[in-house]
């Protein structure tokens, strides 16, 4: 640990300013708040402050950090404050760990009281312990994110302990929290027996220290965590507060699933190069959102909070929109964008979602607006591209899903990729720049499409409004008279013509920039553009070539490859 233990703690009696040169630690330092008369409850302060440093010249901000819960279990051993503050420390953070202990006669409502008085204590020394009071960010894990959102969002708590001014907390960090307290949100919770001795049986009591029942659009920023590999109840709880809060006006709020972390490793912000540190530093010192796009919260932090497409716009006729159960092939749908990232998929409780036939949304629009015929071209933001007739539409009724559960905007589902090249005979000269898949609207059949419908690429993903077009003439006409190996290679579940434009029929697919969500290189250029012997090696070498670029085989079964190869040689060599 940093720094070296005081003896006594600034501002009480006998007790001397310290050299200010090194990191300091002290420890049960007193909180100013009579312990309760309760056996084995109460709190406990330790103050860790950084030492000087020649860049940062105003006092550091102050962490509080509330982590505890029972007696028996006294922050895992006394080791995850410790070590959070210590990482703190090293970001020029001073950290004060506020240690609960709850029991009978000492619950939720007087430890959050007890709390607000310790914190406005201890911030009236600020001067004496050499952090910045005017600038407090209240964290906490478990039960303790559940009271550092009650600090933030209800003014009254302050109030009361007197001497210390709310509008100082300048942002909350809630780890693992439990944030709606009500009998529907606690059954089946893993800790509702917990909860409900904590906060009370009665649904009323537990409405009063139940943060979903007070949020406010002029609440400070929060940034609310889950584990991607905890119990999928605290995700969905997390973002459910996330948007609650949203929904009351709040426009700076952050709620991420953190991979690979359990409700244990959430907290854990020790070791170089620790993202979750740079995430919760970053917030502390109050820096801008989103960070620059090499951080390794950039991407979340543009397209879960404001992604640069919306889904939302489906919903102007709310008429056409049906919701239905989420089952097995919808969660397989989902699965095909999210491939290693479906953590991310744990913050939603997939139980239902919101769907427009595909028949009635064309007949909905006007001639002005998607054109007017039989045929019907689907482009996604990537430029991938499906090609359907209004007869195949009416057999196998397709839908256009807008919505999961209380989410209308699907551009918030989305991970991230970088590739290697752009082309594979090109090699890159600089690290190309991280892109984009996003979930937006998307295309879905509810049963086994007929032969010929299904597509198993990314072209059903990341639809808007502007992707629908209707024309008279069909789009694939130029092609229809190849052999069926080769329709099956063009225009099949991974047919060419999804990216790839052929005889002028097909698409011109590119990546998206996941910064802007503007087009970035590596075009799917037409098929006879390809220079010869890069065309061989797309066909027979795919495995290779997909490698080269950083993207997934697209492979071609003969004699399909060979009658392709042979057909697009030959077409390169006309006139």
């Amino acid at each position: 640990m940093l720094g070296a233990v005081a003896p006594t703690a600034p501002g009480h009696p006998g007790a001397a300013a310290p050299p200010r040169p090194t990191a300091r630690a002290y420890h049960l330092v007193p909180t100013g708040v009579p312990q309760p008369a309760v056996e084995r409850a109460g709190l406990r302060l330790d103050v860790y402050v950084p030492g000087a440093a020649p860049a940062r010249r105003a006092p550091p901000p102050l962490f509080v950090f509330l982590v505890g819960g029972l007696w028996a279990m006294p922050d895992d051993n006394y080791a995850v404050g410790p070590a959070l503050a210590d990482e703190m420390q090293r970001e020029g953070i001073a950290t004060a760990v506020v240690r609960f202990a709850l029991a009978d006669g000492y619950l939720l409502e007087r430890c959050t009281q007890d709390i607000a008085r310790t914190i406005a204590n201890l911030v009236a020394r600020s001067g004496a312990f050499g952090f910045d009071g005017r600038r407090v960010v209240i964290g906490g894990h478990g039960a303790g994110g559940l009271m550092a959102s009650l600090l933030g969002l209800d003014a009254r708590y302050f109030a009361a302990a007197g001497g210390f001014d709310a509008s100082r907390v300048a942002g909350v960090v809630a780890l693992r929290g439990v944030y709606d307290l009500s009998d529907a949100a606690l059954a089946g919770h893993p800790q509702r027996a917990f909860f409900q001795w904590a906060a009370g049986k009665e649904a009323d009591a537990r409405r009063q220290v139940s943060p979903r029942e007070r949020v406010r659009a002029g609440a400070p920023p929060f940034l609310v965590l889950a584990g991607g590999d905890d119990l999928a109840g605290f995700a969905q709880d997390a973002r459910a507060f996330a948007r609650a809060l949203e929904r009351a006006g709040h426009r700076d709020v952050q709620s991420y699933v953190v991979p690979e972390r359990d409700g244990r490793t959430l907290a854990n912000l020790s070791g170089a190069g620790n993202h979750v540190t740079r995430l919760v530093a970053g917030f502390v010192r109050g820096e801008p959102v989103p960070e620059p796009i090499e951080g390794a919260w950039a991407v979340k932090q543009i397209w879960q909070r404001d992604p640069p497409f919306s889904s939302e716009p489906f919903w102007t006729d709310e008429r056409l929109v049906q919701s239905r159960p989420v089952d097995d092939r919808f969660k397989r749908m989902l699965g095909r964008v999210f491939e290693k990232q479906r953590s991310e998929l744990g913050a939603y409780p997939g139980k239902v979602y919101h769907a427009i036939d595909l028949d009635a949304w064309l007949a909905s629009r006007g001639a002005g607006e998607i054109g007017q015929g039989e045929h019907l071209t689907i482009t996604n933001i990537r430029g991938e591209r499906l090609f359907l007739t209004r007869e195949a539409i009416r057999r196998a009724r397709p839908e256009i899903v807008v919505g999961l559960d209380d989410e209308r905007n699907l551009f918030r589902l989305a991970v991230w990729y970088r590739l290697k090249n752009q082309y594979s005979w090109k090699p890159e000269t600089a690290l190309l720049p991280k892109m984009i898949r996003p979930v937006g609207a998307f295309l879905y059949y509810p049963e086994d499409p007929p032969d010929g419908l299904p597509n198993a690429t990314y072209a059903a993903f990341g639809l808007t409004p502007d992707s629908f077009r209707l024309s008279e003439t069909d789009p694939l006409a130029p092609v229809r008279d190849v052999p069926p190996e080769v329709w099956t290679a063009l225009a099949g579940e991974v047919g060419c013509l999804t990216c790839h434009a052929f005889r002028g029929a097909g698409a011109r697919s590119h990546h998206v920039r996941a910064s802007d969500g503007k087009p970035h290189g590596g075009f799917g250029l037409a098929l006879e553009e390809y220079p010869g012997e890069v065309w061989r090696r797309f066909l027979y070498e795919q495995k290779a070539v997909a490698e080269t670029i950083g993207v997934g085989p697209l492979e071609v079964p003969e004699p399909g490859a060979t009658l392709l190869h042979n057909l697009v040689t030959r077409e390169r060599k006309r006139p």
